[in-house]
């Protein structure tokens, strides 16, 4: 049976301190999270059923890692943007919802 902790992500020793260093470190996969959805975001209109559903995934997780990151993290940056994204995710899931019930439908005897 494995860990029953998440595997801990190695980070170098560049002689920040511990917290900088995490920053550092979160802000980074963060960043990367951003960019991926912006390159997605760019291309919204030719993304399939499915990967309409990966991008939403990936919202969330950038959304629920934002929200984490806020006790780590100052300014008001991370609050505006969860702003942003929050009513996104809830489109997104509403649209999932409505994709969804309209396949279920296509499935009914006429």
């Amino acid at each position: 049976m494995g860990p029953l902790h998440p595997r801990v992500p190695h980070i170098p020793d560049d002689g920040l301190s511990d917290s900088r260093r995490w920053r550092k470190h979160l802000l980074k996969r963060l960043t990367r999270w951003h960019q991926r959805l912006l390159k997605d975001a760019a291309r919204f209109d030719a993304l399939d059923d499915e990967a309409v559903h990966a991008f939403r995934k990936r919202l969330k997780r950038l959304r629920y890692g934002l929200q984490f990151a806020r006790t780590c993290l100052p300014g008001e940056g991370i609050k505006r943007y969860l702003k942003v994204l929050t009513p996104l995710q809830t489109s997104l899931g509403d649209f999932n919802d409505a994709h969804t019930a309209l396949e279920h439908c296509r499935r009914w005897p006429a």
